[in-house]
């Protein structure tokens, strides 16, 4: 495991000498949309959390800061942006976060 983060913390260390920041889906896919009358059965519910955070929590152990934003919507749902900077540079992604924020369309659907 620690040979595997070793190199996710290279391949992130080498983009980002080519670009100020990584711009990523928070979640790699739509958000399931749950029954109203009854909760799914743990085991699915515990499985479709655990595909949620590959992205996230590869930053948690690289230590490269990243935040996640609400990129728009799709078929309802929001949809979240992460974005992912150098080593100690929280300024560069909180300033790209305003950035887009400034500019997005709160009804863009991306998908």
């Amino acid at each position: 495991m620690y040979y595997d983060i070793t190199l996710q913390e290279a391949f992130f260390d080498a983009a980002l000498e080519k670009y100020d920041v990584l711009i990523l889906p928070t979640i790699p896919k739509k958000a399931p949309v749950f029954p109203k009358e009854k909760s799914p059965p743990l085991q699915e519910y515990l499985e479709r959390a655990s595909e949620s955070v590959p992205n996230t929590s590869l930053t948690n152990v690289t230590e490269h800061p990243a935040l996640s934003i609400n990129a728009g919507f799709s078929d309802g749902l929001p949809v979240g942006m992460m974005i992912v900077g150098r080593k100690l540079d929280e300024a560069t992604i909180l300033n790209v976060a305003r950035a887009y924020e400034k500019i997005r369309d709160t009804t863009f659907e991306p998908f």
